[in-house]
């Protein structure tokens, strides 16, 4: 009998990103719950849709799509000319990204570096209302970009999972968290609208926002997390695998 295939397509959340070694994402950890599938994975750093997109014309036709977008869709990035003086690489639109875990080092290095993200994080509210800080893609753009890749997943596949990625709340700065929830609202409206016998819509529910399953930065899960995401995606797994 021919093993049912189930693809993969995340950002970095989908992956051991700054966990420790030894330590699985959830992809491997699925895969060891369900043995008798072939789970391929491919991710990309910082993945929106339309590299979603990009990713999705190289893969062919499988039994099941998952697809795991992070904060990337909606989080602001640097954009333009930034001074180095401020501690970060202004070539690099993740500059203003959090450490995964905390500062190592004695009392001097770990002042410096903690001083250094406190400026970096004022200096976001300045950089936002200049519009150097915003997200890549426009608020306006998200419906037509999620409908465009689930029109052309839609023939690939039988069954499609869409898991959208939440930070932690709080642990960011006000301009990030107010600017991705309207993000956030907006693309969980549009895929609960698109929820269908073929389509299965996952949120993070509100217990699954705890420190305890996302690194320091708030964005990345920890192992716990990685486990805790393993669990939602199983009990989807059931009816699916009966079809």
């Amino acid at each position: 009998m021919k093993r049912k295939v189930v693809q993969i397509i995340g950002g970095s959340a989908s992956t051991a990103y700054a966990l420790d070694e030894g330590q699985l994402p959830w992809p491997e950890l699925i895969g060891k719950r369900f043995p008798e599938l072939d789970f391929k994975h491919a991710s990309q750093g910082g993945l929106t849709i339309v590299q979603g997109i990009n990713l999705l014309h190289d893969i062919p036709e499988s039994d099941i799509l998952i697809f795991h977008f992070g904060t990337s869709i909606g989080w602001p990035i640097s954009l333009g000319k930034i001074s180095k003086r401020f501690g970060f690489d202004p070539k690099n639109e993740f500059a203003f990204q959090q450490p995964p875990k905390r500062y190592t080092g004695n009392t001097i290095q770990r002042f410096r570096k903690l001083a250094k993200l406190k400026i970096r994080n004022t200096l976001k509210y300045f950089f936002f209302f200049l519009g150097k800080y915003r997200p890549k893609t426009s608020l306006l753009e998200i419906d037509d970009q999620i409908q465009a890749i689930l029109k052309i997943a839609s023939p690939k596949f039988k069954k499609i999972i869409w898991i959208q990625h939440k930070s932690l709340p709080l642990i960011r700065t006000l301009v990030e968290r107010r600017t991705y929830n309207n993000y956030y609202a907006r693309i969980a409206e549009i895929l609960t609208n698109n929820i269908s016998d073929k389509f299965i819509f996952i949120q993070l529910p509100e217990n699954f926002l705890t420190s305890d399953n996302y690194l320091v930065d708030g964005v990345h899960l920890s192992s716990q997390g990685h486990k805790e995401l393993t669990e939602l995606i199983e009990e989807k797994f059931a009816g699916l695998l009966s079809d």
